[in-house]
């Protein structure tokens, strides 16, 4: 990992927590957007991990370059291409601006639907 980047005298690092919060905010500001969830891998690697990342965000950078994989749960009723689409347009946008690097992928792994009562119950 060398998310660095030279600013006067010395240089600044990004962690991959770091750039995996942005990520988490990012998603979370998309409407159809549930929560942030775990998938099994990440459950897993955790366990075995000596570093610590944001929940349900992996990161991986090299050269300059970031992959982000997110895991959510979406609203039941959301149109999953579209929210989805939209999550990887807020993820790169805020990531590369915010921290001056090239977002190569955002990869969206859909782990399930939450259903709200209340607009099941006007539906009705």
């Amino acid at each position: 990992m060398d998310n660095s980047i030279r600013i006067g005298e010395g240089k600044v690092t990004i962690t991959e927590n770091v750039i995996g919060n942005i990520a988490i905010i990012a998603a979370e500001e998309i409407e159809g957007v549930s929560k942030i969830t775990k998938n099994v891998t990440a459950t897993i690697t955790d366990i075995f991990s000596k570093t610590k990342q944001a929940q349900g965000v992996k990161v991986e950078s090299t050269e300059g370059e970031v992959v982000i994989e997110i895991s959510l749960e979406l609203v039941y009723g959301s149109m999953i291409e579209e929210v989805s689409r939209k999550v990887q347009s807020n993820i790169k946008l805020n990531v590369e601006s915010m921290t001056g690097l090239n977002v190569r992928e955002v990869n969206v792994i859909i782990t399930g639907l939450t259903v709200d009562k209340n607009a099941l119950d006007k539906k009705n």
